[in-house]
């Protein structure tokens, strides 16, 4: 065999050997997650989602551009949450309660009488003068409160009332 076909045959070889190795890496490794992508179309919202929080019943909400996306495992609902400003946090508490954080506003949803989530507005009880705190970029869900904090401002809903910082 000339010195031609043995690098022929030796190239071959290589490829043939990297080749079942890309072929073996492609096994799905047993107890992983499926991992499932989903469209702006399927969801019905714009693509930019900032945020994600799951309740204890297993429904997923996602802060989106367009407001709260809650995800079943089937179907999606677009929640009228915000009026449709962006929704950059959410947070849960031990009671399932949801709560955001929004362009300008800031508060929960809650069930309405067909069991579809509405939003109870904790902003609109602030001051005329403490109103104008941008966006609430964090909501934290702490023993002391849920904490909504924005650039400026903190704001503490505790025991029914809200504390400004």
């Amino acid at each position: 065999m000339n010195m031609r076909a043995r690098r022929f045959f030796l190239l071959g070889f290589l490829f043939l050997l990297a080749g079942a190795n890309l072929v073996l890496g492609q096994r799905l490794e047993s107890g992983g997650y499926p991992v499932y992508n989903f469209t702006p179309k399927t969801y019905a919202a714009l693509d930019q989602n900032w945020c994600a929080v799951q309740d204890f019943r297993g429904i997923m909400y996602f802060g989106n551009t367009k407001g709260v996306l809650e995800y079943d495992g089937s179907n999606w609902v677009l929640l009228a949450s915000t009026d449709g400003a962006p929704v950059h946090s959410l947070a849960v508490d031990e009671n399932g309660r949801l709560f955001f954080g929004s362009v300008g506003k800031f508060g929960y949803m809650y069930p309405d009488s067909l069991g579809l989530l509405v939003p109870f507005l904790l902003s609109d009880l602030l001051e005329e003068g403490s109103s104008n705190f941008g966006e609430i970029w964090e909501t934290h869900v702490t023993p002391q409160g849920i904490i909504f904090q924005s650039y400026n401002d903190i704001f503490i809903w505790q025991s029914d009332s809200l504390i400004t910082i």
